[in-house]
């Protein structure tokens, strides 16, 4: 049986696939019960809304939903982080072993003002950068001159509150519910242009 996707997920597959027909690259990977396989043929930005599908859908156990999940997450976008909360609360657990300490210390790249999100880098240099991305980091120094300037934002995380250790190339984060995180400081960061 075919995997119903939109047409929209359907084209994200032809476009980003490896293989040239990857529509029934992916059918054929489904009905294997290959979910990695089949995920991996997503390009990246769909992902998670295949993932979400699946789950919605029943045709993955929440064994499978914790191990894709890792996967999928990498490849999100920030400005939607809270919309997969529901797949994380349901996996319970994902990734790594949790880091060590309580409670767990993160940092989070962006500008003053930004809402507190769920994904915390371990790595306050990470931040950093995240922070000065360009363009909505674009400002102007008191003296005039251009500069990318942001802020990182420090927060303790309970560890029991943690529902995922995700490591990848980027680095490491932590993924708690922004509820249960406790914002402890504000720091400014700026790098001159050019």
């Amino acid at each position: 049986m075919a995997h119903e996707l939109s047409s929209e997920t359907r084209f994200a597959l032809a476009v980003g696939a490896i293989f040239p027909d990857a529509t029934r690259q992916f059918d054929v990977r489904l009905a294997d019960g290959d979910w990695r396989a089949a995920l991996e043929l997503v390009r990246k930005p769909h992902r998670l809304e295949v993932l979400e599908q699946w789950w919605r859908e029943q045709r993955i156990s929440v064994e499978d939903l914790r191990v894709l999940l890792p996967a999928a997450w990498d490849d999100t976008v920030p400005g939607s982080e809270l919309h997969w909360w529901p797949l994380f609360r349901d996996a319970g657990y994902s990734g790594e072993p949790p880091p060590d300490g309580d409670p767990v210390i993160g940092y989070r790249g962006g500008q003053p003002g930004d809402p507190v999100a769920m994904v915390w880098a371990l790595d306050r240099e990470r931040a950093a950068r995240s922070a000065l991305r360009w363009p909505r980091a674009a400002a102007t120094s008191e003296s005039g001159a251009s500069i990318l300037a942001g802020e990182i934002v420090t927060a303790e995380i309970p560890r029991a509150k943690l529902v995922a250790h995700l490591t990848g190339p980027n680095g490491a984060d932590v993924i708690a519910h922004p509820r249960s995180v406790r914002v402890i400081g504000h720091e400014r960061v700026e790098r001159p242009l050019g």
